[in-house]
């Protein structure tokens, strides 16, 4: 009889724990177990089934599916009825800590409902609340000004790009946390487009991927200041994707120019390109400005050659090319290339 008994005890618990409207009869029963019972067998199994359901790796608990840890931790602490439930904090506080990265701001596990169930019922001067805010607050600091360590300089101003991006959820949704997570972004745009030369080479690359992204954080935020700040960084990365896309079809055009095309400044730039990320992109961008804006004048005349790469009318371009090499012409950067693109059209 025992035996059916703690079978069906652990079956009614495991029911109880099936979806969110059963736990609220579940955990009325943490607060007061006696509605039950005054039997120690089942206070022990409500004991174990906590344990089980907070703490377990969500894959390997035997109760409900599709439930994260923060969601789990939130439920409990919007039920004014688990609030009183004290026998069960010191464990609610102990299994908190134990997965406390998990309750991070920027874990992909939260959700809306949850962002907008700390909307509602928080209560930071409560301590189990307070406790879990804590362990969710990870938002780094704002970045300490440095250009003569450019390289960390970077990857911290990156790093904070990244940790916001992966905060989406809670730049959109309205809680405790969003004033702060803006606040950073807010400051972080406005200190870079206040200092051009933090712009490194990484740091552009990584924004020329995921600006429009970053625009989107502050899509709903009601701040003309805010967008302002976003919005300042679209200049220099539209810059650097210009120069991004001559550095492309320069790498790509090298091997059809000769020597005399090309200036030495831009046969340093290619070797070069491929060791400087930490370096600023603006003082990158001046040093070879000159000799990119003359190798943007052929712009249309090369996008052409490359496009034409596998075609019969690329060989006689070839050919010419070939022929024009061995000729004595002034040493004007380009001027090979052009006699040989102005030939070949003939």
């Amino acid at each position: 009889i025992k035996i059916k008994s703690k079978h069906l005890t652990t079956l009614i618990l495991k029911a109880l724990l099936k979806n969110r409207v059963n736990r609220v009869h579940w955990i009325e029963l943490l607060e007061k177990p006696s509605k039950i019972t005054s039997d120690s067998t089942f206070n022990k199994f409500l004991e174990k089934s906590f344990k089980d359901w907070l703490g377990s790796e969500e894959k390997n608990s035997p109760y409900e599916h599709n439930n994260t840890f923060p969601s789990k931790v939130i439920e409990l602490l919007c039920s004014s009825v688990f609030l009183e439930a004290k026998l069960y904090h010191a464990q609610w506080i102990e299994i908190v800590d134990r997965r406390s990265c998990e309750l991070q701001l920027d874990n992909s596990k939260w959700t809306s409902d949850d962002i907008d169930d700390i909307r509602k019922y928080a209560k930071a001067d409560m301590q189990l609340w307070e406790k879990a805010f804590r362990h969710m607050d990870n938002i780094p600091s704002e970045v300490e000004l440095d250009a003569k360590q450019m390289e960390t300089t970077s990857d911290e101003f990156s790093r904070i790009f990244e940790y916001c991006l992966r905060c989406g959820l809670w730049f959109r949704h309205e809680s405790p946390m969003q004033p702060r997570l803006l606040s950073l972004l807010g400051h972080t745009c406005t200190t870079l487009s206040k200092h051009k030369q933090l712009f490194s080479i990484k740091l552009c690359k990584f924004l020329s991927n995921n600006l429009q992204s970053i625009h989107d954080l502050v899509s709903s935020s009601s701040s003309t200041e805010l967008k302002q700040s976003v919005a300042s960084l679209d200049n220099v990365i539209q810059e650097y994707k210009q120069f991004s896309e001559s550095l492309k079809r320069l790498c790509q055009m090298q091997r059809y120019l000769t020597d005399q095309d090309l200036p030495a400044t831009l046969k340093v730039l290619v070797e070069d390109s491929s060791k400087w990320e930490h370096q600023s992109f603006v003082q990158v961008k001046k040093q070879y400005e000159n000799d990119l804006s003359i190798f943007a004048k052929y712009k249309s005349s090369m996008d052409l050659i490359l496009r034409l790469q596998q075609s019969v009318a690329f060989n006689i371009w070839k050919n010419s090319n070939d022929k024009c090499k061995t000729l004595n012409l002034p040493e004007i950067p380009f001027s090979i290339f052009e006699r040989v693109f102005e030939e070949s059209k003939r």
